[in-house]
């Protein structure tokens, strides 16, 4: 996340300097194509029915099919120096988890962490990625992005909707039906 800012200031930075630079802040992003199985660890232990708890948290969600569209508007309309989010639609990991559970008919999970649980879990996330780094081995969270997940993370794409006309035309539902598809294509759940 450190590295994002970064980038967005000096993408700024280079705008002031005259060059034609628009900044592009998708929020996580759902759908086909996920090779690195960054959403698919979670759908291959939810469908594995190895995730008994959600996360307290939650965060808004776009697909890939609407940040292509995005990328595109921005090329074409953005202004320079312009920072543009885009959030489809904001949802509990509680939520989430469901949903993913429904659509690869998985049991449902009826619980959430307690809030006071995120320093000892923490904590044993950290051990865990410890001791699976000389294997390369990463586990399903990072102590960091374990963090993230207690939060709830709204994020406004208005300007994006105002400025460029962007019309977000995939659900979460239907983002996460594509990606499934794709995990199973290529055997990855």
């Amino acid at each position: 996340m450190y590295s994002k800012h970064l980038c967005i200031e000096l993408c700024k930075e280079f705008a002031k300097n005259g060059l034609n630079v628009s900044i592009i802040s998708p929020t996580t992003v759902y759908g086909q194509g996920d090779i690195t199985m960054h959403i698919g660890k979670v759908v291959k232990k939810i469908k594995e029915n190895k995730i008994k708890y959600a996360p307290p948290g939650g965060n808004s969600v776009v697909s890939i099919d609407d940040i292509i569209d995005a990328h595109i508007l921005v090329m074409e309309r953005g202004k320079t120096g312009e920072n543009y989010i885009f959030a489809n639609e904001f949802m509990s990991y509680l939520e989430m988890f469901n949903r993913i559970a429904k659509l690869i008919k998985a049991p449902q999970i009826n619980r959430t962490l307690p809030l006071w649980s995120l320093p000892p879990t923490k904590s044993l996330f950290l051990i865990i990625e410890r001791v699976m780094f000389p294997f390369d081995k990463k586990p399903i969270l990072s102590p960091s992005s374990l963090n993230f997940s207690f939060k709830h993370r709204h994020f406004d794409s208005t300007k994006s909707r105002n400025e460029l006309n962007w019309r977000p035309s995939v659900d979460f539902d239907m983002a996460m039906v594509k990606a499934i598809d794709f995990y199973r294509e290529y055997n990855l759940i």
